[in-house]
C-alpha cells in the first residue's frame, strides 16, 4: 500500500491543541492524505496536577474544526471510544490512524484500522511506559528519547516502529528537554507511518508501568537534573530501532 493510497485518520481534541495541530501540518507537508480528524471533547481526569512546571506555555493555537475545514479534512466531533466512532470508522475503512491527542484507545476502535494506530511516546519504550515519562527518565537515569509504535489495548506496548535517542547538552534546562522531546515526536511521525505501512515492526513488552509522579518525586527528579545531564550528555540524535 502506497502513501497516496492510504487514508490517515488523526485522533485529536476538540479544542486548540498544539500536538494535534502540528501533526496535521507536518503530515500534510510530507505528502500524506488526512481523511479525517476525530476530535474528542475535553473531559476532567482523575489525576492530580503537577506541582512543578516542565513545559512552556504556548499561544496562538488554532481551532481544529476551522483549520480542518480550510485544509479539506473531514472534522468529526466524537468520543474516541464511542459506538458512534466505531461505526464511523467501520464505514470509512481506514488503514492507518495516528494519535495527536487521546486517552487510552480501546480494542474495538483499534480493530477498525487495517494497519493500525500509531502513537509517538515521549520516552524510550519499553523502558519508560506511562505518565511523566521525562521526569521518570531523569529519576532513573534513562536516556532521553521518543518511541513510535503501533498500539494495542495495553498502555504503551504493542509493535515498535522507531526509537530515537535525543541530544542532551550541559546547559539544557528542563524546558529545553521537554521541547526537544516534543519536537522529536512530530519529527518522527511521518517516518513511523511509512514503517507501519511496510510492516517494519518489533514487539514491545515490559511489565513495569510508571504512574503519575508524587510531588516529592517531582522535586527529586528536578534536583537530579544536573547529574542526569552529566551522565547522559551527547551532542547528536541517534536512531536505535
Amino acid at each position: 500500500m502506497s502513501m497516496s493510497e492510504t487514508n490517515v485518520v488523526i485522533f485529536g481534541y476538540n479544542f486548540p491543541h498544539k500536538k494535534t495541530q502540528d501533526l496535521v501540518f507536518s503530515l500534510l507537508g510530507q505528502g500524506f492524505k488526512i481523511s479525517a480528524l476525530i476530535a474528542a471533547d475535553a473531559v476532567k481526569l482523575n489525576i492530580s496536577e503537577s506541582t512543578v512546571r516542565t513545559k512552556i506555555k504556548h499561544i496562538g493555537l488554532l481551532n481544529p474544526a476551522e483549520y480542518a475545514g480550510h485544509l479539506g479534512i473531514e472534522f468529526v466531533n466524537l468520543p474516541h471510544n464511542s459506538r458512534r466512532c466505531e461505526q464511523y470508522l467501520r464505514e470509512l475503512k481506514p488503514a492507518l490512524g495516528i494519535i495527536g491527542g487521546a486517552r487510552i484507545i480501546k480494542q474495538p476502535i483499534i480493530e477498525r484500522f487495517s494497519v493500525g494506530i500509531v502513537n509517538v511516546h515521549p520516552a524510550l519504550l519499553p523502558e519508560v511506559r506511562g505518565l511523566d515519562s521525562m521526569l521518570w527518565s531523569i529519576m532513573h537515569d534513562i536516556p532521553l528519547g521518543v518511541t513510535a509504535h503501533l498500539i494495542d489495548a495495553r498502555i504503551d506496548l504493542g509493535q515498535g516502529l522507531i526509537r530515537k535517542l535525543l541530544p542532551v547538552y550541559q546547559d539544557d534546562t528542563i524546558f529545553d528537554l521537554s521541547e526537544r522531546i516534543y519536537d522529536s515526536q512530530i519529527d518522527i511521525a511521518a517516518a513511523s507511518l511509512f514503517k507501519a505501512l511496510n510492516g517494519d515492526t518489533w514487539s514491545i513488552e515490559n511489565e513495569i508501568y510508571y504512574g503519575k509522579m508524587t510531588p516529592e518525586y517531582e522535586q527529586q527528579a528536578l534536583a537530579r537534573l544536573n547529574e542526569y545531564k552529566a551522565h547522559q550528555h551527547r551532542e547528536k540524535e541517534m536512531y536505535v530501532g
